[in-house]
């Protein structure tokens, strides 16, 4: 199965991307800042780089993006790394195009 796994990070999100490749998951990381050093873990199927900037757009801007990478990469679930990822995910639960993970409630 192939998974997307948010991630703005690396420290974390890496023992996030080893227990999902441990999992059975290919991991796919759409990740940002200093999350760039996920690319270079054997775990990493491949990394691309998510351009959603929170200060400056609407969740819709990261809801397409999480759709087109969703169906370019032809995934079946996405997973957060991160508490930045983990809300993100909770506020588009109800849109998004593939399963997730459980998600607490976006308050």
């Amino acid at each position: 199965m192939k998974a997307i796994m948010l991630a703005s990070a690396c420290m974390q999100q890496y023992h996030a991307l080893r227990a999902a490749a441990a999992a059975g998951y290919s991991v796919h990381v759409l990740g940002q800042g200093c999350a760039l050093g996920l690319k270079y873990s054997r775990y990493c199927s491949s990394f691309h780089n998510f351009n959603f900037d929170p200060f400056s757009q609407p969740l819709e801007a990261a809801l397409t993006e999480i759709e087109y990478w969703s169906k370019r990469l032809s995934a079946d679930i996405i997973l957060p790394s991160d508490i930045i990822s983990t809300r993100l995910l909770a506020a588009l639960s109800d849109r998004l195009p593939i399963p997730s993970c459980a998600l607490p409630d976006p308050v």
